[in-house]
């Protein structure tokens, strides 16, 4: 009797104790100075021409268009507190449409794709030319050494512990950026992720409630139900996620939980949730965006899923060009 009462406990005590982590590994990081610092704006394409092959320039040809030639783009740094505990530097991507009449600002969180400069400069430029209207928006890199270099870890190196840190670090980092923003007098109303960055926003969301009550949270390629995306995604990434040989299954169980989108919803006070998901997408399987949207949805949250027949990599405009022209890495 008692063995099973520790069962059905277990799960109940490690959840709270991880969300009171997040609110202490913020008030740690509040001994470290801001340190906010933005360069001067220039031109996306400028940026672009700097950064990408110019093979892979004109092959972009006419999808280079006048919003990309009106849009004022920025480096925005601030410090956050590093895996060791010291001070590190946290480069964002500040993305600004000519006229801008209002103070939000959107955070959006880059999936695991990009490793190399350029790639993080395409991805954000992709995300933040989807929106419609335009918005002004701060693109965050996830705190990977293929995105932001040392000390972060690889992400061939991680398994389940190591995605824990990374999704306890992305929150501490974006509740840094909100800080950020805020020094700027903007509001973030809008929360908004792509593939692995989709799935940890909603992570963000809740580790920090307070600090997204007034988002929107717009999810590309994302989705919940960790057991069964272990069971039906085909991403190298994602098969990490399943039980290492020494944890208990009962372990497994908890870990994934306080990890697990479906969960976590419950606790965001975002306004509401836009899904972006395609049918055959193999790497966040449909069923995982119905499953949290359905979750979302029991929270009392508005949600809208918005599906096409396309898979995992039918990013939008620009993105979608690029997945097509530039080979991906094999694993």
């Amino acid at each position: 009797m008692a063995a099973a009462a520790a069962c059905v406990a277990w799960p109940a005590l490690v959840e709270p104790l991880a969300y009171r982590q997040f609110a202490t590994d913020y008030r740690a990081c509040q001994a470290v100075p801001l340190g906010v610092h933005a360069e001067e704006a220039t031109s996306p394409l400028e940026r672009l021409f700097s950064f990408v092959p110019a093979s892979l320039v004109a092959r972009l040809g006419d999808h280079l268009h006048t919003p990309l030639v009106d849009l004022r783009v920025r480096e925005l740094q601030f410090d956050t507190r590093g895996p060791s505990g010291a001070p590190q530097p946290v480069k964002a991507l500040l993305f600004e449409p000519p006229d801008v009449d209002d103070d939000g600002i959107t955070l959006h969180l880059l999936s695991s794709g990009p490793a190399h400069p350029w790639q993080v400069e395409v991805e954000s430029m992709a995300f933040v030319l989807s929106f419609d209207p335009p918005r002004r928006v701060l693109c965050l890199p996830l705190p990977v050494y293929e995105q932001r270099g040392e000390p972060w870890p690889a992400l061939a190196n991680v398994d389940l512990t190591g995605y824990r840190a990374i999704a306890r670090q992305l929150a501490l980092d974006a509740r840094r950026a909100v800080d950020a923003c805020r020094s700027f007098g903007w509001r973030v109303t809008g929360l908004s992720g792509y593939s692995l960055g989709g799935c940890l926003a909603v992570g963000v969301a809740a580790a920090h409630p307070e600090a997204f009550a007034e988002a929107e949270l717009r999810l590309w390629g994302a989705g919940g139900d960790l057991p069964l995306l272990i069971r039906t995604s085909d991403h190298w990434l994602v098969k990490r996620l399943a039980r290492p040989p020494r944890m208990s299954a009962r372990g497994h169980a908890a870990a994934l939980r306080v990890l697990d989108p479906v969960r976590q919803v419950r606790r965001a006070r975002a306004r509401s949730l836009t899904l972006i998901a395609g049918r055959h997408d193999q790497v966040i399987p449909y069923a995982c965006a119905e499953a949290l949207r359905d979750a979302a949805q029991r929270a009392g949250m508005t949600v809208e899923l918005i599906d096409d027949d396309g898979g995992h990599w039918r990013g939008p405009g620009l993105l979608g060009l690029l997945r097509q022209w530039v080979p991906r890495p094999a694993r």
